[in-house]
């Protein structure tokens, strides 16, 4: 499959728009492999409440943490975590640098506000533009 120029310059502009969001600011930046759980521990880290779920595969049963219905983030707003896309299947979902403003009350009611960035995993499986970009976007 040859490079898409096209689709890793729009790649590269949706980083440039990620990154300003966050500049000069601490980050809290998830890496890792492709499925190895990244989004979904930014939801669990977000205060989204998690369930098991059973998943009906063509090939079976499979197991999965997911999102519970009307289990959204009393932490981070709907818009930012709706950018972190989760699978029950070890595939891409995650497609640039995603940035999620965390707002947090600690306990003596001080507010603490801070970024998490999911990340696309390692070893993309959508082709070589992503894996490119990605390396870019994290630099």
């Amino acid at each position: 499959m040859p490079f898409d120029i096209g689709f890793f310059k729009s790649l590269l502009g949706e980083y440039e728009r990620q990154v300003a969001k966050v500049k000069g600011k601490d980050i809290l930046l998830v890496m890792g492999g492709t499925g190895a759980g990244k989004s979904t521990t930014i939801q669990y880290l977000c205060g989204s409440i998690m369930e098991n779920q059973l998943i009906i595969t063509k090939h079976g049963p499979l197991k999965h943490i997911g999102v519970a219905e009307g289990g959204t983030s009393k932490y981070c707003s709907k818009e930012e975590l709706a950018q972190v896309a989760m699978s029950a299947k070890a595939v891409s979902c995650t497609q640039y640098i995603s940035v999620i403003t965390v707002n947090n009350v600690l306990e003596d009611g001080e507010e603490e506000v801070f970024h998490i960035c999911d990340s696309p995993g390692t070893g993309d499986t959508r082709g070589p533009e992503l894996d490119v970009a990605n390396i870019y976007g994290i630099v």
